[in-house]
């Protein structure tokens, strides 16, 4: 960067920066000023430096690139009229990113202690600065909040495919063992026809199908466990039946007992007794894949709607009545395996007589998620997670209670400020910003109360949106 010769006054209307400039004006701003050019691919500003001057574009373009997860991305371009730098009134004191030139491009740079005497001299420019202000402030806050959703969502693709993967698993493993199941049950059909089985032992069968389908099956010890299938296997021994051992251990694993088997045996003719039994094992063995088939199925189609709600996924963006423990639960579905990796623990303590909340209901959903997202990152595996929500008359209390390591004093203050961030995994530190955003776009607030090993979040929103 070098610096270049000035401009004439005529050249600075015709970018009309602001349609009240006066020649006056234009001559005085030039006089203040630095002019300098790039060569393409030079820097203007790196992360770290000072920012002292509000830069106009000449010539050329300049690119703006911000930090994000450890690496530079485009987030803007400035052409000839452009406007970027320190604006008045901004915080910035130093630069977050890079400015670079795209080909040859010449700026002009007025520095920051100019302000107070544009003011006077060039209100119509001040106040055009200031509007610029505000809309880089809206648009890179909607940018780092569609940010964050995006992070979010990576986050939410991670654990909802590995969701996924757990029952279609499932239904591949169950789809191979009923094939296996029906070849052996078609078998012993076969066998049973030669042997015979009448019509009492046929119903013994069938009630003994229906007890291990819907009966409740009962918890037993290890050592219960053991004498049950010893049990069996001695019984099966005495009806001569081969492979006793490993058809005990299915039977009992399915939540017969000796007593339920033996009723079979005064059922059915003693030569019809080991088909009984195998057909009894194979029948129930497909009986039980099949129902696992149909649970990994549901699972799935649970799965997809709570994507599909917790996104609001082909519905309005309008404000839609909305149970606040359906978002919640919506939401615990699809952070289920960040809960499951770490076994957390869930104690949900819901008041049933809330009413429904007219709410931006995929807005909302993204507060719980960063709630319970931090809540998460701040337990050690086995902890406790509590979700609470009360009626507090004109509003709805919803407590996030986690036994993580807390939030120290000195930085309490500074949660819910953009781009702060205690975590050193690439975040950029704006979820608490969003929450909050979101939460008063409702027109709540959130508050926070922590000590060491307990972090209470409460999200308070009105029963009805005053707008």
């Amino acid at each position: 960067m070098k610096d270049t010769d000035p401009i004439n006054a005529q050249y600075l209307l015709d970018l009309n920066l602001t349609e009240e400039m006066t020649l006056e004006q234009a001559e005085w701003l030039i006089s203040i000023s630095r002019f300098v050019e790039l060569q393409d691919g030079e820097h203007l500003a790196d992360p770290g430096d000072k920012i002292e001057h509000t830069h106009i574009i000449l010539e050329g373009m300049l690119e703006v690139y911000n930090s994000v997860g450890g690496q530079f991305l485009l987030m803007a371009r400035y052409e000839k009229g452009g406007v970027t730098g320190l604006l008045p009134y901004s915080r910035m004191t130093h630069v977050q990113g890079k400015a670079r030139a795209e080909g040859y491009t010449r700026l002009m740079l007025l520095p920051k202690s100019c302000f107070p005497e544009m003011a006077k001299r060039a209100p119509a420019l001040i106040q055009r600065l200031v509007e610029i202000m505000l809309d880089r402030t809206r648009d890179s806050t909607r940018t780092e909040q569609q940010r964050e959703k995006m992070i979010s969502l990576g986050k939410i693709s991670a654990g909802f495919a590995h969701e996924l993967n757990n029952p279609a698993s499932a239904i591949n493993r169950a789809a191979t063992t009923l094939k296996d199941a029906f070849d052996k049950a078609v078998e012993t059909l076969e066998k049973t026809g030669e042997s015979g089985l009448n019509k009492d032992a046929w119903y013994r069968l069938r009630v003994l199908l229906d007890e291990i389908d819907h009966g409740e099956k009962e918890d037993l010890s290890v050592l219960e466990r053991s004498d049950e299938e010893d049990r069996l296997e001695d019984l099966f021994e005495d009806w001569g039946i081969e492979n006793s051992y490993a058809m005990a251990d299915e039977l009992v694993e399915m939540g017969l007992k000796a007593e339920d088997v033996d009723l079979l045996a005064g059922e059915a003719n003693k030569e019809a007794l080991p088909e009984a039994i195998g057909l009894l094992t194979q029948l129930a063995t497909l009986q039980a894949t099949i129902k696992e088939v149909k649970n990994a199925s549901v699972k799935i189609s649970d799965l997809i709607a709570s994507v599909k709600s917790y996104s609001h996924m082909d519905r309005s963006p309008e404000m839609e009545l909305m149970n606040i423990e359906e978002g919640i639960n919506h939401t615990l579905t699809i952070l289920s395996n960040q809960l499951h990796e770490k076994d957390i623990q869930l104690d949900l303590q819901y008041d049933k007589s809330l009413p429904k909340l007219k709410v931006y209901v995929s807005e909302l959903n993204q507060v719980w998620t960063n709630l319970l997202d931090n809540a998460v990152d701040a337990m050690e595996p086995g902890g406790r997670i509590i979700i609470e929500t009360t009626d507090k008359g004109e509003f709805i209390h919803v407590n996030i209670k986690d036994e993580g390591r807390g939030i120290a004093p000195e930085i309490r203050s500074k949660i819910f400020d953009p781009f702060f961030t205690t975590k050193n995994t690439g975040a950029q530190g704006l979820g608490l910003d969003i929450a909050l955003r979101i939460v008063r776009l409702h027109k709540g607030d959130i508050t926070v109360e922590s000590r060491k090993g307990e972090t209470c979040f409460t999200v308070c929103l009105p029963k009805e949106i005053k707008t």
